[in-house]
């Protein structure tokens, strides 16, 4: 009884413990007489592996899914997923099928995406199994019936304020097919059409227009199906802007042959039918033209306004009156000033004095700089001021005498060439001896020495190259006037003589050295040139030749690298040194002439330039053609090269025009295809570079049509030949006519791609039925450049 208690108790361990220790246990009971409990261990429960969860199918979204070939997305929602999910589909008709495990995205706990066809309309359901197929949930869903017509189930933005800039609407909705065009009418009736690409599945369509909404009021939106079939229209509301237009940057050109000048102007709140006023620095309004009006943020206009730089402001104005804030504008000039005299109601050093300038092209905000005798020295602390565009004047003193200068500058950099004055210490000054070429003879020759602060009773001494002085004393002299004596003297020997004046104070002239020339004289030889070093290519400068054989009156014939010839401006002359001037644009070679034909060598002068400068870069509209890059400033080289780098980084070099280099500026063919700000640098041929400036490309410009012919086209029900005039037309352009019936109907027609017939840049020409006599409209309207306007004509 006691071996069976414990059979028992051990049979009942069994069915609680593994199969393991129910073998021991019966090894253990038919062993022996005497087992006992402490031979059998004690029971461990094995930790239990949880259940998997069960498959719930909570919702089946097909997103407006209808019946249809092409494949589309379901979604599945719900719960205990596995990555392994088993999708199978069961039709209306009854004929189940499984879903490609490649078809099935997204896969979470709770949820994941198939791609699937779902060609019957009805109640359909779903099943999902986990991979082993011991877990499975079910649920129906239903597929509608293709629809007859698209249908656009939301638009965003749905309201907004009407704008110049490319605006981005989204439009979802289902029943569409590949191909269909979603079209917008706008508040005027005028038709944008564009056929999208589908971003969805099969018939359902979530797509993008693009265009600006620049009208206010209600636009209509609809799609429409290759076959015809048309949505209802859906209504977006375009409101008033309530912000006024801002300008931010206003950047202007230079004059244009025929006048004009081009400002572009950048800011924000542009609207069509903006108008612009310029006021000068004297108050008067000018009135503006040709404004194209690239966006809501960039327009350019056109205004013919005097030379007159300084303060212009610049107003902008909507139609709904609203204005800019006032902007400062710098109408530039690329025209050079020049000073033709300077007069001094005190000529003394020391003496305050007013100094009265004349001359040409002074402009309100012209600078005037004064070149003193040596380095050191510094001009008047008050410079002259404009009085008019040939008078200018101001008040100073003069630190010391001497032989001064005066320079005109332009705020873009434009320099004239100095006029040279005297300022006099009381002492009387010799400005030149005429005439140039002076011969030896033993006859007396006619000489006229001219200076300043000639006096009464002055004599004059001259210094032959030996040395000997001969002195003519005022009654030998003729006095012409106040400033020029003229003397009969016998210049016996060649060489470098000197003429020295003394007023009767005592005071006397520094000598003034004058070449006379021997009867049979050699020729003139070159040995060397001072170097023009940190030139400016353009314009004028002076250089010195040294030699032997120079006689007054010479000639200094310049031969540049480009093959280009000249003769130069001559200044001092002696035996041994000429003065000349020329504009240095490149290594040159110099040959003097005298005045007796006996002609020097050709000598080669080296010539460094300074880098060339950019004062502004006229502003261009983008485009994908070749248009001409105008750029301002000075020491530019013929065969400049401009390098071009573009918002996105990519950069391309371009050889400035042929014989563009005008003054201070210079034209290249360039190509920008991109809208916004470039980086333009200037590279002479030297290797010399610019700093870099900046070069603003706006949007396309605006397409214009101004005339229509016949002017005024006959009524009929048969169609007639209508061509229209304008500008910058381009192939994408969409033309509509549109005209309020008798009845009160408006009709319109719309014609882009091969309708429009003949199209070119400045005409495009269609072929339209003008039912009605009366007021018609002619919308044209262009997606791409955002260009958009209306021109009316009367159909009699």
């Amino acid at each position: 009884m006691h071996s069976r208690t414990r059979i028992a108790a051990a049979a009942r361990i069994v069915v609680a413990t593994v199969a393991a220790v129910a073998t021991l246990l019966i090894v253990e009971a038919c062993g022996g007489d005497q087992p006992t409990t402490a031979s059998v261990p004690p029971a461990v429960p094995p930790a239990t592996p949880p259940a998997a969860p069960s498959i719930v199918v909570a919702n089946v979204a097909a997103g407006g899914i209808a019946a249809s070939s092409l494949p589309q997305l379901l979604t599945v929602s719900g719960s205990g997923f596995s990555p392994a999910v088993v999708v199978s589909l069961t039709a209306p008709s009854g004929a189940a099928s499984a879903v490609d495990p490649g078809a099935i995205s997204n896969v979470t706990a709770t949820s994941f995406d198939a791609t699937v066809v779902l060609r019957e309309a009805g109640s359909w359901s779903v099943k999902v199994a986990s991979a082993d197929g011991v877990r499975t949930a079910s649920a129906p869903f239903t597929v509608r019936a293709s629809p007859s017509k698209p249908v656009i189930a939301s638009i965003s933005p749905a309201a907004l304020s009407a704008t110049l800039d490319r605006t981005t609407f989204t439009v979802a909705g289902y029943g569409v097919k590949a191909g269909a065009a979603v079209r917008v009418t706008s508040p005027a009736g005028e038709l944008f059409s564009t056929t999208p690409t589908l971003s969805a599945f099969g018939d359902s369509v979530e797509t993008v227009v693009s265009l600006a909404p620049t009208l206010t009021g209600v636009w209509s939106f609809a799609v429409q199906n290759p076959d015809g079939a048309r949505s209802d229209a859906v209504a977006v509301t375009v409101r008033a802007p309530t912000d006024a237009p801002t300008i931010t940057d206003v950047h202007a050109a230079v004059r244009q042959s025929n006048g004009d000048r081009s400002f572009a102007v950048t800011g924000s709140g542009f609207l069509p039918g903006i108008s612009i006023t310029l006021t000068s620095p004297a108050g008067v309004v000018t009135p503006t033209i040709a404004l194209t009006l690239a966006s809501a943020k960039s327009l350019v206009f056109f205004a013919n306004i005097p030379d007159v730089a300084g303060l212009w402001t610049l107003r902008a104005k909507n139609v709904d009156g609203s204005t800019t804030n006032s902007f400062a504008v710098h109408a530039p000039t690329t025209v050079a000033p020049t000073v033709t005299g300077v007069a001094l109601t005190s000529p003394r050093a020391g003496d305050s004095t007013t100094i009265t300038l004349t001359g040409t092209d002074f402009l309100s905000d012209t600078r005037f700089t004064f070149v003193p005798p040596s380095p050191g020295v510094f001009g008047p602390t008050s410079a002259p001021k404009t009085v008019s565009s040939t008078l200018a004047r101001g008040t100073g003193v003069f630190s010391t005498a001497g032989t001064w200068g005066i320079r005109a500058e332009t705020a873009e950099g434009v320099i004239s060439d100095a006029f040279s004055f005297v300022v006099s210490d009381g002492s009387p000054a010799i400005r030149s001896v005429t005439p140039a070429r002076l011969i030896s003879s033993a006859a007396p020759q006619t000489v006229v020495v001219a200076g300043d602060f000639f006096r009464s009773g002055l004599l004059l001494d001259f210094t032959s190259p030996s040395g000997a002085v001969t002195t003519m004393t005022a009654a030998q002299l003729t006095g012409l006037n106040g400033a020029a004596r003229q003397a009969q003297i016998a210049l016996t020997t060649a060489g470098d003589w000197a003429v020295r004046a003394t007023n009767t104070d005592g005071l006397s002239s520094a000598p003034f050295v004058f070449t006379v020339t021997p009867q049979n004289a050699p020729l003139p030889v070159i040995t060397r040139a001072t170097l023009v070093t940190n030139a400016v290519a353009r314009v004028i400068q002076t250089d010195t030749l040294i030699g032997t054989g120079f006689q007054p009156g010479l000639t200094v014939g310049v031969t540049r690298a480009d093959g280009t010839k000249g003769t130069s401006v001559v200044g001092r002359v002696t035996a041994t040194t000429a003065e000349f001037s020329t504009d240095f644009y490149a290594t040159a070679t110099a040959q003097v002439v005298n005045p007796d034909g006996g002609a020097s060598a050709a000598f080669r002068i080296p010539v460094d330039f300074a880098p060339p400068v950019i004062g502004q870069v006229v502003a261009l509209a983008r485009a994908d053609t070749l248009q001409s890059l105008r750029i301002v400033g000075r020491q530019f080289q013929s065969g400049a090269s401009v390098v071009l780098r573009a918002p996105d980084g990519s950069t391309s070099t371009v050889q400035s025009t042929p014989s563009s280099l005008v003054d201070a500026a210079l034209s290249a063919q360039v190509k920008v295809a991109i809208s916004g700000s470039w980086t333009v640098t200037v590279v002479n041929p030297d290797g010399k570079r610019s700093g870099d400036s900046t070069l603003r490309v706006a949007e396309y410009p605006a397409m214009t049509l101004s005339a229509v012919n016949p002017s005024s086209p006959a009524a009929s029900l048969d169609a007639q030949a209508l061509t229209f005039s304008g500008s910058l037309l381009r192939p994408e352009l969409v033309l509509s006519l549109s005209h309020r019936m008798s009845t009160g109907a408006v009709v319109t027609y719309s014609f882009s791609g091969a309708q429009l017939l003949a199209l070119t840049a400045g005409s495009v020409t269609i072929n339209a039925i003008l039912a009605e006599k009366g007021a018609w409209t002619a919308t044209y309207f262009s997606l791409n450049s955002l260009s958009t306007g209306t021109f009316e004509f009367t159909v009699r």
